[in-house]
């Protein structure tokens, strides 16, 4: 890819990719004309953070578009008020502006009366909140994305300033595909509340039921060479895990080896319909927070990985090999008479739980804390961190009362509904406002 441009074009910069911008042939704003305000603090360095507090919003809580809360860190109300300038308003944007994650977008939607940004965000507050949804997923889809990388500045470690973030053209919509992409946006929205209330039941359930037992792992602790019967690894001798080990082994009677639910899929090795696109689903498929499938490749069989796969069907069960602290487990949901579906076994270890009833209940198991810390236990390696086939399987499904795991089932169930037409709605706005119609 290359561009030929005279010298008396290098005006205001001279990096390469700013050029390679093509013509846009929409009637767009540009956000200078849409703002009130657009800040950040890069001063907001230097404090301590609270075990309890207001909220501060980092980029890895971004997740587009949505602010994920799950890990977020809290500040006092000193700090907070000491950067005045990046207090968060309803429906305020926020873009990443600095390092490989430039360009990331989310929306503040007001889940907290305070809130404050880490210095590597910036803040385009608009005139107009009733079309902040609508900017925001524009920023995220191609037409933003294509432009805030071509206003990148830096090699190995890029950034974007307030200047360069004003010149970002968005293209005006129509009242019918306004009213249209909020009615998705807030369909998504509602949709991910109900989500979350639903995984606070089941969670409750979990911990009332398992003797509110946490896994509560230590930096360090002491071992006597004798303790290390089975593995000589340090980190599978940590005293949250023997706990766990401890406590298991008490439950042993009222918990069944996952196996029992669904043997290991085989490795497929017959033919398939190369004129047929099926799903193929890898560790980057399944969003780890929610633990749904929901970046699957379709397309034709030659052209994925050669590599070791498993058919699987609707209720199937996929246990992550690779990081497994990432928690990447999910289960499959196809319920396509046509649409085939693989999975990568050297990225899952993979169980046949379509056939049981409670096929729900397990993939809501080895996502919580006591399903998903008895296959880190297990985790070797520092960096880049594993676990064998042969280590997943020893995995002991705790069950709960007969009422609660019907209980349960259903509701993960419901969750993973939800969630499914919570992504639909957000790829759907993607699709409007990608539309060459716009």
């Amino acid at each position: 890819m290359h561009s030929k441009i005279n010298a008396s074009q290098l005006i205001k910069r001279f990096d390469v990719r700013f050029y390679f911008a093509e013509e846009d042939d929409f009637e767009s704003w540009i956000l200078e004309e849409l703002k009130d305000t657009i800040v950040r603090d890069p001063n907001c360095y230097g404090f301590k953070y609270s075990r309890i507090g207001i909220p501060i919003i980092r980029i890895s809580d971004m997740k587009q578009p949505f602010v994920d809360y799950s890990r977020v860190a809290y500040i006092s109300d000193d700090v907070h008020n000491t950067f005045k300038k990046t207090q968060l308003l309803p429906f305020d944007i926020l873009i990443s502006v600095r390092g490989m994650s430039t360009g990331k977008v989310s929306i503040f939607l007001g889940e907290f009366t305070q809130a404050n940004i880490s210095p590597n965000i910036i803040i385009v507050r608009l005139k107009d909140t009733s079309i902040s949804c609508y900017v925001a997923m524009t920023l995220i889809s191609e037409v933003g994305q294509k432009q805030i990388k071509r206003f990148f500045s830096g090699g190995g470690k890029p950034s974007l300033t307030a200047p360069m973030v004003n010149q970002i053209q968005i293209p005006k919509p129509t009242k019918e595909k306004l009213i249209q992409v909020n009615k998705l946006f807030d369909e998504a929205s509602k949709k991910r509340k109900d989500g979350k209330n639903i995984l606070e039941k089941i969670n409750s359930i979990f911990f009332k039921e398992f003797e509110e037992f946490r896994v509560e792992k230590t930096i360090a602790s002491t071992r006597k060479k004798n303790d290390l019967c089975e593995r000589w690894d340090p980190h599978y001798h940590n005293e949250g895990f023997r706990k766990l080990r401890k406590f298991l082994s008490k439950r042993d009677v009222s918990s069944k080896n996952i196996e029992h639910y669904g043997k290991e899929a085989p490795t497929f090795t017959e033919e398939v319909d190369k004129k047929k696109v099926v799903e193929y689903i890898e560790i980057g498929s399944v969003n780890n927070l929610t633990g749904i499938i929901d970046d699957s490749v379709i397309d034709y069989p030659e052209k994925l990985p050669k590599s070791s796969k498993a058919l699987v069907v609707h209720g199937d069960v996929l246990i992550s090999k690779v990081r497994p602290y990432l928690n990447s487990n999910s289960i499959v949901v196809n319920e396509s008479e046509s649409l085939v579906s693989f999975a990568s076994k050297n990225g899952f270890v993979i169980f046949r739980t379509s056939a049981t009833n409670y096929k729900y209940y397990i993939a809501a198991f080895i996502r919580n804390e006591l399903g998903l810390a008895q296959i880190e236990m297990y985790q070797s390696g520092t960096s880049y961190p594993t676990v064998s086939s042969d280590d997943v399987k020893k995995l002991r499904v705790l069950e709960t009362s007969a009422e609660n795991m019907n209980i349960i089932n259903a509701l993960y169930e419901d969750y993973v509904r939800i969630k499914t037409i919570e992504e639909f709605s957000t790829k759907a706005i993607l699709d409007i406002i990608e539309n060459e119609e716009i």
